[in-house]
């Protein structure tokens, strides 16, 4: 099995007789995890905490002006274009949500996905919620994702008038 040090190859690591997948090797000032030539996905975490306005009455609209939350777990988060970028090759847990103002008429929120180097964007999942008062609307998934692949948010709702959403959260928990 090839081993990386980032982009590099650096040749294939044993222990003993078996090839490993990962480690740690000094570089002469600290100790660098390496790995083989697929890279674990790691968890990351975007958020928009300031409100947008969706304007068209049930068309999903991508979510915009995502940030970055790169706290302890989430110190890998690559957000780009207002989505996610899978480090690796793996799995994640997604968890959105949506929040608005009070409302019983529909809305939504969808997790998609854009495969790696602009490839296809496919929708993971939606979740709406409609005829009862609600004040937002969440879900979880789980997907298998490949280094490059990006997750977004998009949202909907089916006024008439426009919607504010007042924040959104997507996060990637690594499985």
């Amino acid at each position: 099995m090839p081993l990386y040090l980032g982009s590099q190859k650096v040749g294939e690591l044993y222990l003993g007789g078996t090839k490993v997948g990962e480690g740690w090797i000094w570089d002469g000032a600290q100790w660098v995890q390496v790995y083989a030539s697929t890279r674990p996905v790691v968890s990351m975490k975007m958020q928009r905490t300031t409100g947008i306005s969706l304007t068209s009455a049930s068309v999903y609209q991508k979510i915009t002006g995502m940030s970055a939350v790169t706290a302890d777990p989430y110190q890998g988060t690559v957000v780009v274009d207002n989505e996610l970028e899978a480090n690796g090759d793996g799995s994640w847990k997604l968890d959105v949500a949506i929040t608005h103002s009070n409302t019983t008429s529909t809305s939504g929120v969808r997790v998609s996905k854009r495969a790696a180097a602009g490839g296809a964007v496919s929708v993971l999942q939606t979740f709406q919620i409609a005829s009862t008062f609600h004040s937002g609307v969440s879900g979880s998934v789980t997907v298998p994702v490949l280094r490059g692949d990006r997750v977004f948010v998009e949202a909907m709702h089916s006024n008439n008038f426009d919607r504010n959403i007042t924040s959104t959260t997507l996060t990637a928990t690594a499985q």
